[in-house]
């Protein structure tokens, strides 16, 4: 087990164009582009796993508390809990199960969270099947054909269920994993505000997103590397899906 404690200032200017949703562009005539924010960390974290890369056995988790202090631009705060555990099934099969939580909030003379500090979800580490970031609550971009930007959320759920399993002839399995998965998870907004041009995500069962598909990953020099095939199971409305994916790193 290991305890952490971090501070930092972080400064933020943001950017907007044409295209730049008008919920964002009146929120930041109202608060500014220009954020500088003193942050502190407190995280705690446990690892019993057989390896740092790849691991077939053990659990690890970790809980987060992030926050902004008094002075910031922004007064607010976040709790992340992450953690994974990997059962033997037989010889050759394993199954690992993962999760991702987290709620942020506002406090002092900050009534919400700004939308570059929400969470985001779909893709790689989330739910695959579902383009990078693009799940939950979406505004819509100043453009003729209708175009519609994540907003991302203040609450974010997804888990991951999957069975691990060593392709045939290869001899170093050490430096390769091949899953079938399950995903589901999505990003939420806690206080749906009624604006024009704006979908909201409630917190609600059936707004969660589910994908199956199968996974390799592969670890190179450069770091690892992930492909994915993934079918989105309930995509709805505007949701933007992709059934291959890849990442480095």
């Amino acid at each position: 087990q290991s305890i952490s404690f971090s501070v930092g200032v972080e400064g933020t200017q943001v950017s907007t164009g044409a295209l730049t949703p008008t919920i964002i562009t009146d929120y930041l005539k109202k608060e500014g582009i220009i954020y500088t924010n003193y942050k502190s960390t407190l995280g705690w974290s446990e690892s019993a796993l057989n390896r740092g890369l790849l691991a077939t056995r053990g659990f690890s988790q970790g809980l987060s508390l992030e926050t902004t202090v008094p002075g910031s631009s922004i007064t607010i705060y976040k709790l992340i809990f992450r953690g994974q555990y990997f059962q033997p099934l037989t010889e050759s099969l394993t199954a690992r199960v993962s999760t991702r939580l987290g709620y942020a909030g506002a406090y002092g003379k900050t009534s919400s969270v700004p939308f570059f500090d929400n969470f985001y979800s779909g893709g790689f580490g989330s739910v695959r099947g579902y383009k990078d970031n693009t799940l939950g609550p979406k505004a819509m971009e100043n453009r003729v054909d209708g175009g519609w930007s994540s907003m991302g959320g203040d609450i974010v759920t997804e888990a991951s269920m999957e069975i691990l399993f060593p392709l045939p002839f290869i001899k170093d399995q050490k430096s390769l994993r091949t899953s079938v998965f399950f995903d589901i998870g999505n990003v939420f907004s806690s206080s749906c505000e009624s604006a024009s041009g704006y979908e909201c995500t409630k917190a609600r069962i059936e707004e969660l997103r589910y994908s199956v598909g199968v996974g390799v990953t592969w670890v190179t020099p450069l770091g690892p590397l992930t492909f994915s095939l993934a079918e989105a199971l309930n995509d709805k409305g505007r949701d933007e899906t992709q059934v291959f994916q890849f990442s480095l790193g």
